[in-house]
């Protein structure tokens, strides 16, 4: 099955982002798995820091807009549901002392600029069942999404 329909509304739920769509006169609440980045130049005592509270985290070259140059930075994917947790967190430690990136860029406006979406476009989605009667769905641009389907009454 396909739903084609016009993406209205995105927010953050849970450990996931949920968006609806709307399709042939109802709506359709989905599911999408979502990792956003958050960047930082740190020392070993936010490593430490990071590290005790089991933050997924690798060093990686990004490039620096302001300066214009590549620079080495430690990735940190603390998961949608902790991200704001871990921000506040590493600002706390020192008043400013890291230099965050990605970290005051909503996450609903980064969730539809790393999908390439944008409120009110059109979209098509291919539904496959699944045993448990979720649904499973493809977007064109390749995620993968549960549903739950939710209709106007």
């Amino acid at each position: 099955m396909v739903i084609e329909g016009y993406l209205f509304d995105a927010y953050v739920e849970g450990g996931r982002i949920a968006v609806w769509i709307w399709s042939q006169g109802s709506v359709v609440k989905l599911y999408d798995s979502f990792q956003p980045a958050l960047y930082v130049i740190p020392d070993k005592r936010l490593i430490a820091f990071l590290l005790a509270r089991h933050v997924p985290m690798r060093y990686v070259i990004r490039k620096d807009f302001t300066e214009q140059q590549d620079i080495r930075v430690l990735e940190l994917l603390p998961g949608i549901g902790r991200f704001q947790e871990i921000v506040r967190a590493i600002e706390d430690i020192g008043s400013y002392t890291y230099e965050l990136y990605n970290a005051d860029i909503p996450l609903e406006q980064r969730y539809f600029f790393e999908r390439g979406l944008f409120p009110s476009c059109r979209v098509r989605v291919a539904v496959e069942e699944s045993v448990e009667k979720e649904a499973a769905y493809d977007v064109a641009n390749g995620q993968r999404i549960t549903s739950q389907r939710t209709t106007n009454d």
